[in-house]
């Protein structure tokens, strides 16, 4: 369980007992007043009723009798007053009869209940004489009613004194159910109380023990530098976790000073090597200014040969320039020869296209000849089949058939026309393809003659472009030349400088030793702090 749900429990285990503690003390309450209204309904309201029956006859059916007899009330009055009372009597005692009862008192309601007819009897007796007797004769009736009236009281009597007495028992059981509830609600309460200082136990020392153990790791590392100590984890709680970070930490921690201890171990090795390095480079530096300097009297010997070489260089692109002028004449002429050749070709390829275009024309028009036979065929067949029609007419078709037959003597005359110009047209046609053949010939010909003018050519222009390509090379090895001269000048100056270079570089590499020196002075040092650890 997590510290923030173990704080929640301490927070809502105390709500709850108090919610508990609160509905006990309702259904408490409840329980009292149900108690209280069952004695009400069962035992007050019967006694205020058996009151009220002893009252009816005690006071308004003796008390009027006493008042009729002394005159001091009149015998309707005295009458009325007790009719209205044995009619409430009745009434109340209805409903009194009409309450749950124990075997007891329903045995005391039997017995009121029987008493009830003589007393009614009686004051039946009484109530014509009282209209009828004078005042003070009805002293003996009056004493008799008492004689049936009495009993009734005593009866009624010892009904109230049942209902008192259970009343005083149902008091005596709230009395008891009210210490039980108080007995139980206190148990509870202490229990209660019992669990939460065990709960608030429970999570202090969830809280504190995780903190001891975490505060004793933390003062070890600041005491005694001490990291190889782990906080105990046993809980999977935000505690757990943050134990389970710090020894994260703490690991991570000896990792990195192992690392340290290693980097410095390593440092203190490059230092002595650089140490070792820096010497050799001084010895080194030495013997390359000597060197240098043995190289820049080599450089001035080379920049004497690079200066004849740039001489040499120069007459032979002169001799280049010439070439290179008597092959550009002839390539000239090789170009108006191609371009003869050339106008030659497109001659003859615009000849070969309007033979082409007549023997085209020729077999349009055997196409219109062919069209013109078919018409005059078409015409013949027309002809003929008016013939017919006509030689069925008679002489009405006589006249008919004369045109029909000079129709068709012309149209045979078409036909034959028609034949004699298509054998012209092929003959004209075969003298095209014959006369096209001879200028495809001679235009391959020309082709040929132009192709080998046009290598003839080619050949030229890739001599001046050889000539142009050594006047060319000439020009940038006599110019190459004179900057290698330069060049040369150039390199013995830096040699020179090179020299002075080696020169400081070698007074740098003391400085070097000294600092190689002073830094295995420092890596000793940080391997010592890292040593203080404890991993």
């Amino acid at each position: 369980m997590s510290i923030r749900q173990k704080l929640g429990l301490g927070i809502v285990l105390p709500l709850l007992v108090l919610a508990a503690l609160l509905m006990g003390t309702v259904q408490l309450a409840n329980r009292m007043m149900d108690g209280m209204n069952a004695m009400y309904q069962g035992e007050v309201v019967q006694l205020k009723e058996l009151k009220q029956i002893a009252d009816l006859y005690a006071v308004n059916i003796i008390d009027a009798a006493n008042k009729t007899n002394a005159g001091g009330m009149t015998a309707a009055e005295a009458r009325q007053g007790m009719l209205a009372a044995r009619r409430q009597t009745q009434e109340i005692w209805r409903s009194y009869r009409t309450y749950p009862m124990s075997e007891q008192e329903r045995r005391l309601a039997d017995t009121v209940e029987h008493l009830f007819p003589p007393a009614d009897a009686e004051v039946d007796r009484l109530l014509p004489l009282l209209e009828t007797s004078a005042p003070g004769t009805l002293s003996s009736q009056i004493l008799a009613l008492y004689g049936k009236v009495d009993p009734l009281s005593t009866a009624v009597s010892e009904l109230v004194d049942y209902q008192l007495s259970s009343a005083e028992h149902s008091m005596e059981r709230l009395n008891a159910m009210k210490g039980s509830m108080l007995g139980t609600l206190i148990g509870v309460g202490v229990v209660a109380s019992v669990l939460l200082v065990l709960v608030g136990l429970w999570v202090g020392s969830s809280v504190s023990v995780p903190l001891g153990h975490m505060g004793r790791v933390l003062e070890a590392m600041r005491r005694e530098l001490d990291l190889s100590q782990d906080v105990p984890v046993l809980r999977s709680d935000e505690m757990g976790r943050l134990g389970m970070a710090l020894n994260g930490v703490t690991q991570q921690f000896r990792a990195m000073i192992g690392e340290i201890s290693g980097m410095a171990e390593q440092l203190s090795l490059a230092a002595g090597q650089l140490s070792t390095i820096a010497t050799e480079s001084r010895s080194q530096m030495t013997e390359q200014q000597h060197e240098t300097e043995q190289s820049a009297a080599a450089m001035n010997q080379m920049s004497a040969t690079v200066s004849e070489v740039a001489h040499s260089s120069s007459n032979a692109a002169d001799a280049a320039t010439r070439a290179d002028q008597s092959a550009r004449r002839g390539q000239s002429v090789v170009r108006d020869a191609m371009r003869g050749s050339e106008a030659l070709a497109e001659q003859i390829r615009g000849t070969a296209g309007m033979i082409t275009q007549l023997s085209q024309d020729s077999r349009d028009i055997s196409s219109v000849m062919d069209v013109i036979r078919g018409i005059a065929e078409q015409t013949n067949l027309l002809a003929l089949n008016a013939a017919i029609e006509a030689a069925r007419a008679g002489d009405q078709g006589r006249g008919f058939a004369v045109v029909a037959d000079e129709v068709r003597t012309l149209a045979q005359r078409t036909q034959n026309s028609t034949s004699e110009i298509a054998q012209t047209i092929d003959k004209l046609q075969q003298g095209a393809s014959q006369a096209a053949e001879s200028m495809q010939q001679g235009l391959e010909q020309v082709d040929r003659t132009t192709d080998i003018v046009r290598q003839c050519g080619t050949s030229l222009e890739e001599s001046v472009g050889t000539v142009d390509l050594i006047s060319e090379m000439n020009t940038h090895i006599a110019t190459a030349a004179e900057e290698q001269s330069k060049v040369a000048e150039e390199i013995s100056r830096n040699v020179s400088n090179i020299s002075h270079i080696a020169g400081t570089t070698s007074a740098s590499a003391d400085t070097l030793m000294g600092r190689s020196r002073e830094l295995e002075n420092l890596a000793a040092g940080l391997k010592a702090k890292v040593g203080q650890f404890r991993c």
